[in-house]
């Protein structure tokens, strides 16, 4: 019975070994291959720098003689695949001559197909405008825009339009303009026809000064861009366009209905016969019109045409264009019987214009009492200033707060009381004005700091930045601009200014400085959503992109280790690398079965490659392609094991089992033979 025992348990011992073998080795036989996708969660880059599509309108002038007062008008348009509908509604003024693309539902609304991706369209546009003026600025005739058959001045023509889009990203429509021929275009207005194009840069803007060949200029250009300079140089007020565009309207054979017109951000025309040397300085009027970004209310509509006239004056006295006496008789028109009843702050009660006519004498004696409140330390031009910052339009009541908060309670009362009255402030001789006007108020120039580098700060980098305005930034990051700011008056004073980002205020920079001295400031923006947008103020200006992060390229894929046990924690490499020319982002996220496992992300500067590193746990024993979905998709496949023992482990055990049996057969048998 023990011997028969002996040898069970060797039997049973090999069995039991042989059986551990079997188990393992159909554990690591091949399986059915799973395969695991990683989802790539980034921000995905069109290429686009606005902050949204946009359907694009690429307008194109040309003079059409064979009709008076026409012009032959194109518009080429790349609609984006979100687009689901668009429309263009003509006006009465506008003759349809050829579509592509479109369908016409009626006599004015042109409907797209839905299926052009570049339709287009061409009409006849009666561009000739008239207007009736009685004001001081009114002309000899009554047009506005005229084609003259071999040139035309005129206001680009614009059609409606109406479109709809399909997912969250709001579709926009961006609108550009060249002409066909000789002619140039800006915002608003369009010259079509042989020209001279001048061009002037000074204090942070460029000066676009168009001379038909049929005008005859009475000051030159060299003149018209000094006077314009100075002006530019004196108005620290904000609002200061990058590019103010000028057309010199020809006389010969047009009447216009006005001396001059300002429309637009910053377009302007003005006839040719306009000289410098008078009060009424055309050329400055209009400029000044370009410097006002402020709305008002009724209470307060003086102040548009009123500051515009007084500083046309101002300005041709201190550059001597003018004599004190003509500047006085100028100012004393403002007390003429026409305007008796007439009461500022209420437009019910003028007649004959006084905002031209009153309202610059009331301008010029609140110049002078503000100065003279604060020994020359401030002037009307910081309530200039104070109304573009105004967020809404002005009314009397803000308008004297800020007359208040600039001059002090005896201007503001003075304000008052002549705005609101009839009564009209005296003028004053030449020495009472070389007095309170010789010293020259604080005047606050701000400009780039060039001896301190822009910076960006962000997830991506933190880096200075060379100051183009090509290269851009990403949503994230912050950008920080060095300012300078100088006083270039003749007393100390304090500034209170804001620095823009295309309509968006910052925080203010503020301090007190003394005549010729700098202080240092520094304008911070962070950005939340792509667009193209503009830093100004005053001198400091310039287009910053933004765009969304690209998406970084995912260039390998690596594990560590590649065989391993269920259960166990392996490495996963994945490097990624950035190709564009600004920073990119990553969000990989690896799925096991459909199921998030573990998300990586990773910001990346221009040409930066990194390589993340993401743990991983596999729980079934399989063999298995762990895929990273990116730009470029990679895989890896992985040995998984199972938590048995293999059977390395197990051939000690087995041979002893063996040397046993064997040793028990053996003696067994050698007794059985005795």
């Amino acid at each position: 019975m023990a011997r028969r025992g002996v040898l069970l348990i060797a039997l049973f011992l090999l069995m039991f070994g042989a059986a551990i073998v079997l188990a393992t080795s159909t554990a690591v036989s091949p399986p059915e291959e799973g395969t695991f996708h990683g989802e790539v969660d980034a921000v995905s880059d069109t290429g686009a720098v606005e902050d949204h599509p946009r359907i694009h309108d690429q307008q194109t002038l040309a003079l059409y003689p064979e009709r008076d007062g026409e012009i032959k008008v194109e518009h080429a348009y790349r609609i984006p695949s979100t687009a689901t509908h668009f429309e263009v509604g003509l006006t009465h003024r506008m003759t349809l001559i050829e579509m592509r693309g479109f369908t016409r539902t009626d006599d004015d609304t042109l409907v797209w197909d839905g299926e052009t991706d570049r339709p287009s369209l061409t009409y006849l546009a009666d561009v000739d405008r008239k207007i009736e003026r009685d004001d001081p600025l009114a002309g000899p005739g009554d047009y506005l825009f005229k084609d003259a058959g071999d040139w035309a001045l005129v206001q680009r023509p614009t059609p409606s339009y109406g479109w709809s889009w399909a997912g969250d990203d709001r579709l926009g429509l961006t609108r550009e303009a060249a002409v066909d021929g000789p002619g140039t275009a800006s915002d608003v207005i369009a010259f079509l026809g042989e020209h001279e194009t001048h061009h002037q840069a000074v204090h942070g803007q460029q000066f676009v000064l168009v001379e038909p060949v049929s005008a005859e200029l009475a000051e030159s250009p060299a003149a018209l861009f000094d006077a314009l300079a100075h002006a530019s140089d004196q108005l620290r007020v904000g609002d200061r366009d990058e590019e103010v565009f000028m057309v010199a309207a020809p006389t010969e054979n047009v009447r216009w209905g006005v001396r001059g017109l300002q429309t637009g951000p910053a377009d302007m025309w003005v006839r040719d016969a306009e000289g410098l040397d008078t009060p009424d300085n055309v050329w400055i009027h209009e400029y000044v019109h370009t410097r006002q970004s402020y709305s008002t209310a009724p209470s307060a509509r003086w102040f548009t045409e009123a500051s515009a006239t007084y500083y046309a004056a101002l300005f041709a006295l201190d550059t001597g264009e003018i004599s004190y006496d003509r500047f006085r008789s100028f100012l004393a028109r403002g007390g003429d019987t026409r305007f008796a009843h007439a009461r500022l702050n209420d437009p019910s009660t003028w007649k004959h214009n006084p905002d031209y006519m009153v309202g610059v004498l009331v301008s010029a004696s609140l110049d002078r009492e503000i100065r003279t409140a604060r020994d020359a330390g401030a002037s009307f031009a910081d309530v200039f200033m104070r109304l573009n910052e105004h967020q809404g339009p002005v009314t009397h009541v803000e308008l004297i707060d800020i007359i208040e908060n600039v001059g002090g309670e005896a201007p503001a009362t003075a304000a008052d009381f002549q705005l609101s009255g009839t009564d009209r402030p005296p003028t004053w001789s030449e020495d009472d004005h070389a007095a309170v006007f010789g010293t020259e108020p604080p005047r606050f120039a701000i400009q780039r700091d060039s001896s301190r580098d822009v910076t960006i700060t962000g997830p991506y980098r933190n880096a200075s930045w060379e100051d183009t305005d090509e290269k851009p930034v990403v949503t994230g990051e912050s950008m920080a601009i060095p300012l300078s700011v100088t006083n270039l008056g003749e007393v100390s004073g304090s500034y209170y200014l804001r620095p823009m980002f295309g309509e968006e205020p910052i925080d203010p920079i503020k301090g007190t400085i003394s005549p010729g001295e700098s202080a240092a400031h520094t304008a911070e923006r962070t950005f939340d959503r792509p667009k193209i947008t503009r830093f100004s103020i005053d001198e400091a200006s310039g287009t910053i992109t933004v765009r969304a992060p690209a998406r970084a390229s995912v260039t390998g894929i690596a594990v560590d280790p590649q065989r391993v046990l269920a259960g166990q924690t392996v490495s996963l490499l994945v490097t990624v690398e950035n190709e564009v020319s600004y920073p990119a982002k990553s969000e990989l996220t690896v799925r096991k079965g459909g199921e998030s496992a573990r998300s990586i992300d990773a910001h990346l500067d221009v040409g930066e490659t990194k390589t993340l590193e993401l743990d991983l746990t596999f729980v079934q024993s399989k063999s298995l392609t762990v895929t990273i979905d990116g730009s470029d998709q990679k895989s890896i496949r992985i040995e998984v094991y199972g938590e048995e023992r293999p059977m390395e482990r197990y051939v000690g055990v087995v041979l002893i089992a063996a040397v046993v049996a064997i040793a028990v057969a053996t003696a067994v048998r050698a007794r059985w033979l005795t």
